[in-house]
This record gives structure tokens, C-alpha cells and sequence, in this order.
């Protein structure tokens, strides 16, 4: 039965598991959103209390420095959906024919790596954070450092699903130049 479900995620060209990431996508975009929206709010509300009833919220300022710390981190897998991520294209420029492949394959790879290595990273430092909580709000701190290793799986994956469509469409490209 494992293995019926397993291949039927792959059937259809992957069309399933493309809804799924795409699910996946929106969800953290979605979160990002309410995560930047409520910081705006309660940066907001802070000074507001600050300069009215001069009364800080203790812990406004530490929800809001996390909540903008996922919003970077859940973002990033669509900032490389879009091309938005930061990249120096001036080689990309000057290569042309099979050196296309190439050059985006050694890309990809060498950020699938640093990606995978900054996601074991992520996954120590949330072992390290196992015995702490955060100052003002108490909470686990390895709940805050998740935020960073999640958010560069999700990177990892988009950066090879891109790759994967990019190579896919180079072929077929090149095999339709050929007829």
C-alpha cells in the first residue's frame, strides 16, 4: 500500500506534488504576511503606549524581532521561486550553448550545498537552544532557532525543483531544435 501512494505522488508528471509545494508556498507566504502585518502592528501600538501612558509592552519588542526573523526565512524559498535572490549574473551573460547547463548545474549545486550546510547548522543550533527560553516571552528558544533551518530546507528544495525544470526545459528546447 506504501508504495502505491508513494509512486502515485509521482504520477501525472508530479502534478501532485507540485500542488502540494505550491500549498506549501502559500502557506509561508501566507504566514510571512501575518507575521510583517502584526509587526508593523505592534511596533505601532508600543510607541504609541510609550508616548501616551509612557508604558513599554515587555515583550513586544522580542515577538517582533522573531516574527521578522521568520518573515526573512520563510520568504526565502520564494524569493528563489521568483529570481529574486541575490545572484551575480554577469558570467550568465557571456555562456552560451551546453555551457548553459553547466554553469547552472555547478550554481545549483554549490547552493544546494551551502543550503544543506547552513540546515544541519540550523538543526545544531535548535539542539542548542533545547535548555533555554527566550527572555521576555519564555519561550524555547529551539521553537525561535527552527525558524532557520526550516526556512533554508525550504530553500533547498525550491533551488532543486528549479533546476529540475530548467533542465527539463532545456531539453526539450534543444530536442525541438533538432527536428
Amino acid at each position: 500500500a506504501y508504495n502505491r501512494h508513494f509512486t502515485a505522488l509521482f504520477d501525472d508528471g508530479g502534478k501532485l506534488m507540485g500542488k502540494l509545494w505550491k500549498t506549501i508556498q502559500n502557506i509561508t507566504y501566507t504566514l510571512a504576511a501575518a507575521c510583517m502585518a502584526s509587526v508593523i502592528a505592534l511596533i505601532f501600538i508600543n510607541v504609541i503606549c510609550r508616548y501616551v501612558t509612557h508604558y513599554s509592552i515587555p515583550w513586544c519588542e522580542e515577538a517582533t524581532r522573531y516574527m521578522f526573523i521568520l518573515v526573512i526565512f520563510f520568504t526565502l524559498n520564494i524569493m528563489v521561486a521568483n529570481g529574486s535572490a541575490l545572484r551575480i549574473d554577469i558570467i550568465d551573460n557571456y555562456v552560451k550553448g551546453k555551457g548553459v547547463i553547466i554553469l547552472s548545474l555547478i550554481q545549483s549545486g554549490l547552493t544546494v550545498v551551502a543550503l544543506g550546510i547552513f540546515t544541519v547548522s540550523g538543526i545544531a543550533l535548535m539542539q542548542v537552544g533545547k535548555t533555554s527560553l527566550s527572555p521576555a516571552m519564555h519561550i524555547p528558544m529551539y521553537l525561535v532557532y527552527a525558524i532557520m533551518p526550516l526556512g533554508y530546507l525550504l530553500a533547498l528544495i525550491e533551488v532543486v525543483i528549479k533546476e529540475v525544470h530548467f533542465l527539463k526545459e532545456y531539453k526539450q528546447t534543444k530536442g525541438s531544435e533538432q527536428l
